[in-house]
């Protein structure tokens, strides 16, 4: 990952913030989508993008889980510091909480 690939990581991951503190599930949504795209693009992943919304159109995107959207952002923020610390398994580690 280049540090512009990680500052434009880090502002999806603003965004996703904003929205859950907003409380607007489809903005929530959205945001989710975007941060997970510029991971994608930020690993030069862009080929596979088009299979990856394919899943994201099938997949049952739902907040209902959690109590507060707060939650949202903080297990996209382990993500984006696995990411930032360039600690693979820990990355790993934080995508498999999420999906969950």
């Amino acid at each position: 990952l280049s540090s512009a690939s990680i500052k434009q990581i880090e502002s999806a991951l603003l965004d996703l913030k904003a929205a859950c503190e907003g409380s607007d599930v489809a903005a929530i949504a959205r945001c989710d989508m975007g941060f997970h795209e510029s991971i994608l693009v930020g690993c030069r992943g862009e080929d596979l993008i088009p299979a990856w919304k394919h899943l994201c159109s099938r997949m049952l995107l739902t907040y209902t889980r959690l109590s507060d959207y707060r939650h949202a952002y903080c297990e996209h923020a382990e993500i984006f510091e696995a990411l930032r610390a360039r600690k693979k398994q820990a990355t790993i580690a934080a995508i498999k909480a999420n999906i969950r």
